[in-house]
């Protein structure tokens, strides 16, 4: 804070105090406020609360018009509240900042953690599907495959693998380009995986794909 408006600070506050020691009946509590105003305002560190107290105190005397054996008495008791009501708002600033450090810490740990989740997990779609078709490739097809073959052999039930492939897909490549190439791919994948949506579609790589059929009827 700027010398300036630390002394119009300063000044405020002691004419508030000022009016707490001429006040009838005399409430100390209401120097607490005071204290609590200066955290608020950064003006004291704990360790220049001391010395802003007694620039305060040096303020009042200088203000004072009042006489009587209770004012020194009155004086320490309303200081004593100043300093009271300072510690007990650096206090709760104190715990509010630390709380509010706890929370950010809890809330980058979990975004973190979130983020490490969905990465682990599309490093895992990516390592068991095609790139191109979105299909399943050919290690999600041998886990797969692998299952059914363990489930078929605790129960009587039946599976099927089926292989697919393009013919003539060389030409289409050769003749009108890799990417009409491509697309003829994905639109094979588009129809094989609509066609049979309750079993598994998987590229094997090229034109080849499979289709893995479980607890299947057919022979």
């Amino acid at each position: 804070m700027p010398r300036r408006e630390l002394e119009e600070f300063l000044a405020e506050l002691t004419l508030r105090l000022l009016q707490v020691l001429r006040s009838e009946p005399f409430d100390v509590r209401l120097g607490q406020s005071v204290g609590t105003d200066l955290v608020a305002a950064h003006i004291a560190s704990p360790e220049g609360l001391g010395r802003t107290i007694e620039t305060i105190k040096l303020r009042l005397a200088q203000d004072l018009e009042l006489t009587g054996p209770e004012l020194p008495t009155r004086m320490a008791r309303l200081l004593g509240a100043v300093a009271a009501g300072y510690s007990r708002a650096l206090r709760d600033r104190t715990l509010d900042e630390q709380e509010q450090i706890r929370r950010a810490a809890l809330v980058a740990r979990e975004q973190a953690e979130l983020a490490l989740r969905e990465s682990e997990a599309r490093f895992r779609y990516q390592a068991t599907h095609d790139p191109l078709t979105d299909l399943p490739n050919r290690t999600l097809f041998t886990q797969r495959l692998s299952a059914a073959l363990d489930r078929n052999g605790k129960r009587d039930r039946r599976i099927a693998v089926c292989f697919v492939d393009l013919d003539g897909f060389k030409v289409v490549n050769d003749t009108l380009g890799h990417q009409v190439g491509d697309q003829l791919l994905v639109s094979v994948a588009q129809r094989l995986r609509k066609s049979v949506c309750e079993h598994l579609v998987a590229r094997l790589g090229g034109d080849a794909f499979v289709i893995l059929m479980e607890d299947t009827t057919c022979t």
